[in-house]
């Protein structure tokens, strides 16, 4: 599931600055923006597929893992 990996990669993210591992929390910023790009293609195939209401509650869910994200890389 892309927002399981999404969020993983974000905890991921958090403990490289936690432990100070630079090259390893600029690896998964590179991972992190790219799933970004991928989740706004993936949301245009979805709004077809989907009743609003299913897209608004992962659109939700995207969002909460996208502000942990950014409060972490503004450290």
């Amino acid at each position: 599931d892309f927002l399981m990996d999404y969020g993983k990669a974000v905890d991921e993210y958090s403990n490289a600055i936690d432990k100070g591992e630079k090259e390893k929390s600029a690896e998964l910023e590179i991972k992190i923006k790219t799933m970004m790009s991928k989740w706004m293609e993936m949301k245009v195939e979805m709004g077809s597929e989907l009743t609003p209401r299913q897209l608004n509650i992962v659109n939700q869910e995207y969002k909460d893992i996208t502000e942990k994200y950014q409060n972490l890389a503004q450290k």
